[in-house]
């Protein structure tokens, strides 16, 4: 079955399993910041969002202003813009979260004024006070969002380069991994995470050594990683590849693009190139198709950015062949990007094209063979036998997919190149 078809069957099936579990039984479905989803998670939902009408099915979705849903508008569709808290909203928050302790009114209506009814920014600007106190009023207040949030991590001691280091881990992270890229002994790592639990920094679940760690809101993550230094976020993303390399290694589980992220802002080009391109070689076998360009893309740019050299001309290959088929299955055998991706894969200097091919199984997108030609196409091999080799070299014609494993057997001691030739349906035939 062709990636798109069964890209497009997969979505299908998706979606008639939500519409079917919400004829049963009402369901509500709650997606957090729509504007990160990937095109995948867009298409779902927007074929809930245009066949929802149909079941007793309640969708919401946040996202920032900006975004912009890929699909119609229906009559069942309603949007909610949130405005900034009004000075009544803002005055029964602190109240809220000051409790015990009364702040004067001056103290709050200088903080309605100052914050702009950014419920974060009261939130952060309100634990400011109680805690050094409202005498200061206005004067304790920091002007920007960004610097109360900067304040917060810097009263936090010994425990801001751990919310730091978890910051170059990501949002989410496990005990587990911060051990290991922190390289601290347990009790104070398990001192450093309650301090920042019970700042309201992180959330938790579980117990260590198996407890999993959020940042709370993305922006406090934002200011934790803006405040290291770059030198030392590189050392720390390395740190964090490497260990999730070892566990893909070791038959653990992890998600490519994460090692390709990590390895990236490290500065690792070639170990990052490697993991974009296994990143859309998933997304490929997953018929992510649109995520696979994105992937193979990244790749790309990283070598674009970087000097040649035979391991990068060799994945490059890999990557120019993966996104050609990946554009051959999105955008059509003829358009355009697609051409221009099969060119740029022939004119890859390489003595292993055949092999780059094989692994990604891409042969026919390599060679520019069109579904309809392809069956009646040979691929003519010649088989040049490396120094100190004595089998005699030959040139073969075999079905395009039997060439392919054929060549990919003996190119570990072989230079190969192909090309492509319509020929008679005889699997005897040869090139003498």
């Amino acid at each position: 079955m062709a990636p798109a078809e069964l890209r497009r069957r997969q979505l299908a099936a998706l979606t008639s399993l939500v519409m079917a579990r919400a004829r049963t039984q009402p369901v509500m479905l709650a997606v957090e910041d729509v504007h990160w989803a990937d095109p995948t998670t867009l298409d779902v939902l927007r074929a809930i969002a245009e066949r929802g009408a149909l079941a007793p099915l309640f969708v919401l979705m946040t996202a920032r202003p900006e975004f912009r849903p890929p699909w119609g508008a229906r009559s069942h569709h309603g949007a909610i813009s949130l405005v900034p808290l009004d000075r009544h909203q803002v005055r029964h928050m602190v109240e809220e979260l000051a409790a015990r302790h009364a702040l004067a009114k001056e103290v709050i209506e200088d903080l309605t004024e100052r914050t702009g009814g950014v419920p974060l920014f009261v939130e952060e600007v309100t634990r400011l006070l109680l805690e050094h106190g409202a005498q200061d009023g206005a004067q304790a207040i920091p002007p920007t969002l960004q610097q109360s949030l900067m304040a917060r991590l810097d009263r936090l001691g010994p425990a801001r380069e751990i919310a730091q280091i978890s910051a170059v881990i990501g949002r989410d992270f496990s005990y587990a991994l911060l051990s290991v890229v922190a390289g601290m002994n347990d009790a104070p790592l398990q001192s450093a995470l309650d301090r920042l639990a019970e700042a309201d920094i992180l959330l938790v679940q579980g117990l260590p050594p198996n407890a999993d760690y959020r940042f709370k809101h993305a922006l406090i993550q934002d200011a934790a990683y803006e405040n290291l230094l770059k030198s030392r976020r590189q050392i720390l993303h390395r740190r964090v590849a490497e260990t999730l390399r070892e566990r893909v290694a070791g038959g653990g589980g992890a998600e490519p693009e994460l090692l390709a992220h990590h390895f990236t802002q490290a500065g690792l080009t070639e170990d990052a190139v490697e993991w974009w391109g296994k990143a859309g070689q998933r997304s490929l076998e997953r018929s992510e198709l649109l995520e696979a360009v994105a992937k193979f893309t990244r790749g790309l740019d990283q070598i674009a950015t970087s000097p040649g050299t035979p391991a990068l001309r060799s994945q490059q290959i890999k990557l120019q062949v993966g996104l050609a088929n990946a554009l051959y299955h999105t955008k059509g055998f003829s358009a355009v990007e697609t051409k221009a991706a099969f060119d740029q894969a022939r004119c890859v200097p390489s003595e292993n094209t055949v092999l780059c091919a094989a692994h990604t199984g891409c042969a026919r997108t390599l060679f520019g063979v069109s579904p309809k030609r392809e069956r009646k196409s040979r691929l003519k091999c010649e088989i040049s036998e490396k120094p100190g080799c004595n089998a005699t070299p030959q040139m073969r014609i075999s079905p395009l997919p039997c060439a392919v494993r054929s060549v990919n057997a003996c190119c570990s001691r072989s230079s190969v190149t192909c090309a492509v030739k319509d020929v008679p349906d005889d699997s005897s035939s040869r090139w003498r």
